[in-house]
């Protein structure tokens, strides 16, 4: 079982976070993880809508010490940004692509595994 320190939303005392692993996670995460995200990005990110997922990408440019995507490139409401491939990440943001493909997926998992507890 992953300790919540493996958790790409937990905060390491340096108050900065690592880069989420590549991997999904190996254990269902606590309902306390998702208490890292702001206020309504703890719902599902499907149903988040245009100024929802602006708040994502600044939240995560500044928790994960990443480069701001070109503006216009994540203009879209949560069901688009969750039909968004990893190849569409990184074609919209180069530098961190990846990085934030992964930390929506693993928001995702998140949210699925506090509904089926």
């Amino acid at each position: 079982m992953a300790s919540i320190s493996s958790s790409p939303l937990f905060k390491h005392e340096s108050g900065r976070h690592p880069a989420p692993a590549p991997a999904p996670l190996a254990s269902a995460p606590s309902q306390e993880d998702l208490w890292h995200l702001p206020g309504r990005l703890r719902i599902n990110p499907s149903l988040w809508d245009k100024e929802d997922v602006a708040h994502w990408l600044n939240w995560a440019q500044k928790e994960y010490s990443l480069r701001r995507p070109e503006k216009g490139h994540f203009e879209m409401n949560g069901r688009a940004l969750c039909l968004l491939t990893k190849e569409d990440f990184r074609c919209r943001c180069p530098s961190s692509g990846d990085v934030l493909y992964e930390i929506l997926q693993c928001v995702k998992q998140q949210r699925r595994s506090v509904v089926y507890e």
